[in-house]
């Protein structure tokens, strides 16, 4: 049965020659299963040899083939394709290949299958068949005279010019395509510099380009109006400000080709001096710059966690005396702090009162102060004695004795009478080897009665005097 079409082999064929295959106008990928496809034999049987190819289904040819003839083989079923996946090929009854016709794995042009060559096809869902990619010619167009570069500084006042050129031709080793270029001689081109491109495509989509510049230059600088005023800020409690402006306005005498801004307006800025920077340019390259400061001022001071209440010391002879504390923080949440304080802790300050003040200073200069109060004063001339004196051997105030006499080494005592008569004196009194004892001034025994007592003591540089009196009693 012969499915197919038999015919001799008439006009042109495709060939060894990787031109021969389409261009990429004229197929496309195989899509949905095959329809038909052309095969040539390329045996060398001196007779004729019977082929039979089946689908997965029917014959689709069966016929005697000589070398050199062509066959087309169409699908069988409904929908015109091959049914299954598969082709196969008999020669003489005897299986010689069977290949893929469901597009998973294509078929192309010249694939050669048993004894027979592809040179057509067509799928359901595509067109006509391509050749394997990895075999179709790659070599580009070639350009013959690409024009250099040209440029041209324009007259003062002028922003255009109409530039001419020899335009530039394009060959390949199989054929050219499509040949298009972004301008033509003969146009007019704007200042600046614009790239002028030649493009020529073969059938087989691989592509080469021919690239030059036409630079026209203009001399004449972009401008700004209203380059906005140096900003100051406060920060807010980010430590930063968000601050705004009105961006400035750029002109040129032909055109601003490009705007760029180092900030935009709304944007937080941190503490301390930012420059904002416009910069316009022109398409030839001229520049003009517009900038302006922004000062991010912090004016919250710092603040001291806990300021120190006042400090009370006392001392005894000494003019002075020492007084010790913690030393109280202060933070700035926007900034380091620096703290100095008029005194530090274990310092001797003089007897009355000294103000102490720590100083925190921010980075922004602003600073807070805590204040306090170091109060030095003297003990309490106390030299708590009993009044009674019985020196009657007893061992029970049988001495007159000073207490706390020994804080102040440097003293006098004297005891008189009723009458004013000194009985006595004595310097250093220290209650032991320095004591009265119940004498008068010339060693005898005290008769009963009272006697009044002046004690001097010497605090810091002066001198501190307390007088009473005593009961001496004594025993008849």
């Amino acid at each position: 049965m012969l499915a197919g079409l038999l015919f001799a082999m008439c006009g042109h064929v495709y060939g060894q020659d990787s031109c021969d295959c389409p261009s990429i106008n004229e197929c496309s990928d195989c899509e949905d299963g095959l329809t038909t496809l052309t095969l040539k034999y390329l045996g060398n049987q001196t007779t004729a040899v019977t082929f039979r190819i089946d689908d997965q289904q029917v014959t689709v040819f069966d016929g005697v083939v000589d070398p050199g003839d062509t066959i087309v083989i169409n699908g069988s079923s409904s929908n015109g394709k091959f049914v299954g996946n598969k082709l196969t090929i008999r020669e003489n009854d005897v299986v010689k290949t069977a290949f893929n016709v469901s597009c998973e794995q294509p078929i192309y042009l010249k694939s050669v299958v048993a004894d027979f060559i592809v040179i057509g096809g067509r799928s359901k869902g595509g067109g006509e068949i391509c050749c394997d990619p990895a075999t179709v010619e790659r070599i580009p167009p070639a350009f013959s005279h690409c024009p250099p570069d040209t440029e041209l500084d324009l007259p003062e006042g002028t922003c255009s010019a109409v530039i001419n050129w020899v335009e530039p031709t394009a060959s390949d080793n199989c054929e050219v395509l499509s040949f298009t270029s972004s301008h033509q001689s003969g146009e007019t081109f704007s200042s600046g510099t614009t790239e002028v491109v030649y493009t020529a495509i073969d059938k087989f989509g691989t592509s080469s380009m021919c690239a030059f510049n036409v630079i026209l230059n203009e001399k004449i600088a972009p401008s700004f109006q209203d380059c906005p005023p140096d900003i100051i800020a406060t920060v807010d409690q980010t430590c930063e400000a968000q601050v705004t402006w009105q961006p400035p306005v750029a002109s040129d005498n032909c055109d601003v080709a490009s705007l760029v801004s180092s900030h935009e307006p709304g944007q937080p800025f941190p503490q301390g001096v930012t420059d904002v920077t416009y910069t316009a340019t022109d398409p030839s390259g001229n520049t003009a710059t517009c900038q302006f400061t922004i000062m991010v001022l912090d004016e919250s001071p710092p603040v001291f966690e806990i300021c120190l209440s006042d400090i009370s010391v006392s001392t005894g002879t000494r003019a002075e005396a020492k007084a010790t504390w913690s030393a109280p923080t202060a933070s700035d949440p926007c900034s380091e702090v620096i703290l100095e304080s008029t005194h530090e802790p274990g310092d001797y300050f003089p007897i009355g009162s000294t103000d102490v003040t720590y100083t925190a200073t921010d980075d922004s200069g602003n600073t807070a102060n805590c204040t306090f109060k170091v109060k030095i004063s003297y003990d309490e001339v106390d030299f708590n004695f009993t009044r009674i004196l019985t020196p009657d051997g007893d061992g029970h105030n049988d001495k007159w004795i000073l207490l706390n006499i020994d804080k102040h080494p440097e003293n006098r005592v004297t005891i008189v009478d009723r009458w004013g008569s000194v009985i006595f004196t004595g310097s250093g009194y220290d209650n032991e080897n320095i004591v009265w004892k119940g004498l008068n001034a010339s060693g005898a025994v005290a008769p009963t009665g009272t006697y009044f007592y002046t004690v001097t003591v010497r605090v810091a540089s002066g001198m501190v005097q307390k007088r009473g009196f005593i009961e001496l009693i004594r025993s008849r």
